[in-house]
This record gives structure tokens, C-alpha cells and sequence, in this order.
């Protein structure tokens, strides 16, 4: 197994945990309703609304980052077992 798959496999199993972490969905989604109701204030100001968009937007980047990993991951533990398979039938 090179290096890179093995890299890709053990962030594609951290990511996943990061995925299914109830923990760490609970506070993206606190900070997501605070973000919202940010938003929504009759009193915000242009600046907040800014700071607002700019969170949800790293806030989207982390999750899509995440996700990569975890697909990166699944593909080179798929790519292994496709390997492995026709070293069997050798």
C-alpha cells in the first residue's frame, strides 16, 4: 500500500468520525442557528451581516472539506481492495 492511499485512509476513518460525531454536529448546529438569528436581527448592521455570511461560508468549506476527506478515503480503501483482489487471482 503507498503511503498516499494509506494518508488517504486514515484521514477518510477521522473524517468520518468528524461526520458522525454527535458532539460536533450539535455545536455546527448552534452556531448555525446563532448565525441565523444574526442574520434575521432587525438591528444588524451591514458589518454584522457581512461577518454573518463570511462564518456560514467557512462554516460550508469545513463541511465540504470534511466530506472530501471521507470520500478520498472510502476511494483508496475501494482502490486496496480492487488491488488486493487481483493479487489474489495471480
Amino acid at each position: 500500500m503507498t503511503d498516499k492511499k494509506q494518508e488517504a485512509i486514515r484521514r477518510g476513518v477521522q473524517a468520518e468520525a468528524l461526520i458522525h460525531n454527535p458532539l460536533l454536529n450539535d455545536v455546527l448546529e448552534l452556531i448555525n442557528e446563532k448565525i441565523n438569528r444574526d442574520w434575521r436581527a432587525a438591528d444588524s448592521t451591514p458589518e454584522e451581516r457581512e461577518k454573518a455570511f463570511l462564518t456560514v461560508c467557512v462554516m460550508s468549506d469545513f463541511q465540504e472539506w470534511i466530506k472530501l476527506f471521507a470520500r478520498k478515503g472510502r476511494q483508496a480503501t475501494k482502490e486496496l481492495g480492487n488491488q488486493q483482489g487481483k493479487n489474489d487471482h495471480v
